[in-house]
């Protein structure tokens, strides 16, 4: 083969077009075995910092929040659940080390705000009887207007008749 014949061929020259087929391959086999069922990621853990600023966050949102609609006490349980996973994803933090002192102070705080959402629960089904008995009160006193105004018409009947 001569010079002029090898020059004509892309891949002898090294300058031919797109990758040659050999690299294809070895591509191809590194990402099969990239995408494994084996793969190692290596995972950062959160500095003590980060895992105070992120909790803080979560509970100032929490104690923020204000619930769209009545009864607002089928949300109680929801924000409830939500403030104890704020809690121990905070404890389970492996840069947290939480101590008698602070498991005593959270579960205190924790009883007393499912008390305080179970007087609410009790303060809302309160309001929520004395509105329906307020309405069929309602309802009952436009039935004896109703009827209050059909007799006077009949009594009326009763006298032009006569």
């Amino acid at each position: 083969m001569g010079y002029r014949q090898r020059m004509r061929s892309p891949r002898a020259s090294g300058r031919g077009r797109g990758t040659p087929r050999r690299e294809k391959a070895k591509a191809r086999g590194r990402k099969r075995r990239s995408t494994g069922k084996y793969t190692w990621e290596e995972r950062r853990v959160a500095t003590t910092e980060e895992v105070t600023d992120r909790t803080l966050k979560r509970l100032r949102t929490l104690g923020s929040q204000r619930f769209a609609s009545s009864p607002y006490s089928e949300h109680f349980s929801r924000w409830l659940m939500n403030l104890k996973d704020a809690l121990s994803e905070f404890e389970s933090s492996p840069t947290i080390s939480a101590d008698d002192q602070f498991v005593k102070e959270r579960s205190q705080i924790l009883s007393n705000v499912e008390l305080e959402l179970e007087e609410r629960r009790r303060k809302e089904a309160s309001f929520e009887e004395a509105i329906k008995s307020l309405s069929d009160s309602k309802i009952l006193l436009e039935r004896i207007e109703e009827e209050y105004t059909t007799k006077v018409r009949e009594i009326e009947r009763r006298k032009n008749s006569c």
